[in-house]
C-alpha cells in the first residue's frame, strides 16, 4: 500500500474545517501523508489543525503568511513525501473510499492521473441530487484526440483528482501565484503533457456550496472586477498552452464550455456595476472574440446571442440580456442555476 500525500490549503474556515479532516483522517486507506497548509488563517483553523496533527501521528502541520490557494498548494508540493498527490479544499469532503478508489484506478490503469465523478453539497454539507456526471458516462480511459468524452470529463478542478507526484515533478507542474482559476491552468496542463488519463465514475468528492443571501436568492459567488482580471489572465494562459502544443481541435470544446461558465459568472455577480461589467467585458473580448476563430457554437442560446453583442461591442444589449438573466435566476434553485451554466453535451458532440 503506497503513500498518498492529501494536500489541504486552509485559510479561514473554522466553520468547515472539522468535516473536512475528518473525512481524511477516516479513510478506508490507512497509508495517507495529511498536509494541512494554514495560509494566514486569522480565525482559530490553526488551532484546529494543531489539535488533530498531536492525536495523529501522519498529520503535518505547516503555518505560513498568507500567499493564497496557488501558493499553498505549492508549499504543501513541496514538502510531500507520497507516490501519488490528492488535493481537498478545507471546505469540502471526501467520501469515505474516495482514496481507496483513486488509488485503486490509477494502479491498475497506469495513467498519470485519474478524475472522478463528484458531487455538490449545500452549507451544511447535504448533497444534491445528482452527481455532476451522469451515470450513462462509465468509466473509461480519456485520450485528447476523443473530444466526445475527454472535453466533457476531463474538468478543471483538482480536488476530484489524483496525479502521480512522479509525473508533477518531471514536468515541474505547479500552481500559478496571483491567478484565479487556477486550476484551470493545472489541470489542462497536466492533461496536455499526460500520456494517458482515466475516468473514474464513482463520487469521491463533496463540494460545498457556500452562500451568502439576496433577496430570495442564495448566491455563492460574489464576483469583484479583480476576480474577472485574475480569471482572465489564466484563460488566457490555457488558450496559449492549448496553441503551444497544437491541440485547437480540443480547445474548441473547451472554450464552448468555458464561455458558458464565465457569462453566467458575471450574470450571477452582485457587486459589480454596469460600468465596472462593461470594462470587464472589454477586457475579455479577446476571449469571446475567439469564438470566430474556432467556429464553435456555445450551448446556450443566448449566451451565443450575447457573445455576437460582445463581438460587436454592443455592450448596452449585453447588460439587458444579463439582467434579463439575473431576474429569472433568482426563482431557480441552486441546483437549477449550476445545470444552467454547464454545458449541452448533446450539442456540442454534433460539431
Amino acid at each position: 500500500m503506497e503513500k498518498i500525500s492529501v494536500i489541504v490549503p486552509i485559510y479561514n474556515v473554522e466553520m468547515y474545517l472539522r468535516d473536512c479532516i475528518d473525512s481524511i483522517v477516516n479513510q478506508t486507506y490507512n497509508n495517507l501523508e495529511i498536509i494541512l497548509v494554514n495560509d494566514g488563517s486569522t480565525d482559530t483553523s490553526l488551532d484546529i489543525c494543531k489539535e488533530y496533527a498531536s492525536k495523529n501521528k501522519n498529520i503535518k502541520v505547516i503555518d505560513k503568511e498568507n500567499g493564497g490557494l496557488s501558493d499553498a498548494r505549492n508549499v504543501g508540493l513541496e514538502k510531500a513525501t507520497g507516490k501519488y498527490i490528492m488535493f481537498v479544499d478545507s471546505d469540502d469532503f471526501l467520501t469515505p473510499n474516495s482514496c481507496e478508489l483513486l488509488y485503486n484506478a490509477i494502479k491498475e490503469h497506469d495513467v498519470e492521473f485519474v478524475s472522478a465523478n463528484f458531487i455538490f453539497t449545500n452549507n451544511e454539507g447535504i448533497p444534491w441530487k445528482k452527481p455532476m456526471f451522469s451515470e450513462k458516462f462509465q468509466s473509461r480511459y480519456l485520450n485528447i484526440d476523443e473530444y466526445l468524452y475527454s472535453f466533457y470529463l476531463i474538468n478543471s478542478t483538482v480536488w476530484n483528482k489524483i496525479f502521480k507526484k512522479e509525473f508533477l515533478d518531471k514536468n515541474k507542474l505547479k500552481f500559478k501565484v496571483g491567478l484565479l482559476a487556477e486550476d484551470a491552468v493545472f489541470t489542462t496542463l497536466a492533461f496536455l503533457k499526460a500520456k494517458k488519463t482515466y475516468y473514474l465514475k464513482d463520487v469521491v468528492y463533496n463540494y460545498r456550496q457556500r452562500e451568502t443571501k439576496k433577496g430570495n436568492l442564495s448566491i455563492s459567488f460574489n464576483g469583484s472586477v479583480d476576480y474577472f482580471k485574475k480569471v482572465n489572465k489564466a484563460y488566457k494562459m490555457v488558450y496559449d498552452n492549448f496553441k503551444k502544443y497544437n491541440q485547437m481541435d480540443f480547445y474548441r470544446y473547451y472554450y464552448a464550455k468555458s464561455i458558458c461558465y464565465i457569462f453566467y459568472k458575471l450574470v450571477d455577480s452582485i457587486m459589480l456595476t454596469d460600468k465596472e461589467k462593461i470594462k470587464i467585458l472589454k477586457e475579455m473580448k479577446w476571449f469571446f472574440d475567439i469564438k470566430k476563430e474556432i467556429g464553435m457554437p456555445i450551448s446556450s442560446s443566448i449566451i451565443d446571442i450575447a457573445t455576437d453583442a460582445i463581438i460587436n461591442e454592443e455592450y448596452d444589449n449585453v447588460l439587458k440580456y444579463c439582467k434579463i438573466l439575473s431576474e429569472s435566476r433568482e426563482y431557480m434553485t441552486r441546483e437549477k442555476r449550476e445545470r444552467m451554466a454547464r454545458p449541452d453535451y448533446s450539442k456540442y458532440t454534433k460539431n
